[in-house]
């Protein structure tokens, strides 16, 4: 794998001209580890090599929140407040529901 990364001179190219800066991040942001790899192994006919799972329990979506850290391109963090037993208990219901 880290071959194939290396031998590469098709992809990272790209992702140099369109992915921008922190300053900029809004307009195009490209994170190495959660696009380029994926997008390389696609474009490479190797989509069948990623894995679409995760072993955690991740919240995406908590644009309502008042709080700007937990909005934006990753996962919200929980802070130790959060781990209630409701809150472990509906992660819970979730899963169990799938």
């Amino acid at each position: 794998m880290l071959r194939f990364v290396v031998d590469d001179e098709v992809v990272l190219p790209e992702f140099q001209k369109h992915c921008m800066s922190a300053e900029a991040w809004k307009a195009h942001n490209c994170i190495p580890d959660e696009h380029y790899i994926q997008t390389l192994l696609a474009q490479s006919g190797l989509e069948e090599e990623l894995t679409r799972r995760s072993v955690t329990y991740s919240a995406w979506d908590l644009s309502a929140s008042k709080d700007r850290e937990r909005r934006g391109w990753h996962p919200v963090t929980y802070k130790v407040s959060d781990a209630t037993p409701r809150l472990i208990k509906s992660i819970k219901s979730l899963i169990a529901s799938k």
